[in-house]
């Protein structure tokens, strides 16, 4: 079984062609019985379009044969026609980068948004408990010297009480 899938820079997956047999049967050539038996040979061609280069083409080699195939394959690289197809190439992909930062982006703003309120409130609620805080340490104060005013006073009574004794 043979296939190929294409991943361009932005990682989206492409399968360029479907995992398939191929015919790994030989072939006699000479007619006779004695003849040479040759491999078949199996080509395809692929083109990646100027738009989605520069990928990476994954080929997948699947041997579902109870036995052991030679394989070899060679793999032929052609460059763009003309300096055009490149630069259309890399602007298309620049176009590409540029709408999908541009949808984060927007899908950004209302998190930051959100954000920007929770900080807010968050805020807000923490000057509201200093506030009550300082509050509540200023009662704490006057109690504790009302209680020590109270304290002093009975002492005083209880040695008036005594000297009267």
């Amino acid at each position: 079984m043979f296939g190929i899938a294409s991943r361009n820079v932005i990682n989206e997956v492409e399968v360029v062609k479907d995992l398939e047999p191929f015919d790994m049967s030989v072939k006699n050539s000479g007619g006779s019985a004695g003849g040479r038996k040759t491999a078949k040979r199996m080509t395809d061609s692929l083109l990646v379009s100027a738009g989605s280069a520069p990928c990476t083409l994954q080929f997948q080699f699947e041997n579902k044969n109870p036995f052991n195939v030679e394989l070899s394959y060679s793999i032929r690289v052609l460059p763009p026609p003309d300096k055009e197809t490149v630069v259309l190439g890399r602007k298309l992909r620049a176009q590409a980068c540029v709408s999908l930062l541009e949808e984060e982006l927007r899908e950004l703003v209302p998190k930051q948004s959100a954000a920007e309120s929770d900080v807010r409130r968050l805020e807000q609620e923490v000057e509201s408990l200093e506030s009550s805080v300082e509050e509540m340490s200023k009662t704490l104060r006057a109690v504790k010297e009302q209680e020590w005013r109270s304290k002093l006073e009975m002492e005083q009574q209880m040695e008036q009480q005594q000297q009267q004794s």
